[in-house]
C-alpha cells in the first residue's frame, strides 16, 4: 500500500483514464487530472475502511506491511525484510 493516500488516488485515477496500469516512468507525459475535495474525502474514507477491514480479517495472523514508497526508495532493504518475514533465503529479484 502507499503511505500517501492522495498518491494512491492519483495513481488509480490515472490508470482508469489512460488504461495503463503499469508504467516505467521513462519519458511518459503527465496525464491531466481534476480532483475535488469531495472526491478526495470520499476516496480517503473508503481507503480507511478497506484498510481497517483488512487488518480485522488478518488480525489473528502475522502480517507485514510494505509501503510502496519504501519499496521504491530502498528496494533491497525492503525485500530483505519481506524475505525475513517469509523465512526464505534472501535473493536478487
Amino acid at each position: 500500500r502507499r503511505s500517501n493516500m492522495l498518491d494512491t488516488l492519483i495513481s488509480h485515477k490515472t490508470a482508469f483514464l489512460t488504461n495503463e496500469w503499469m508504467t516505467l516512468r521513462s519519458g511518459k507525459k503527465k496525464t491531466v487530472l481534476h480532483l475535488d475535495a469531495e472526491e478526495c474525502q470520499s476516496y480517503f474514507h473508503k481507503l480507511d475502511i478497506f484498510t481497517a477491514k483488512a487488518h480485522t480479517l488478518f488480525e489473528d495472523h502475522q502480517m507485514l506491511e510494505v509501503f510502496y514508497e519504501d519499496l521504491v526508495e530502498n528496494r533491497s532493504d525492503e525485500l530483505e525484510r519481506v524475505f525475513g518475514f517469509l523465512k526464505i533465503p534472501n535473493r536478487s529479484v
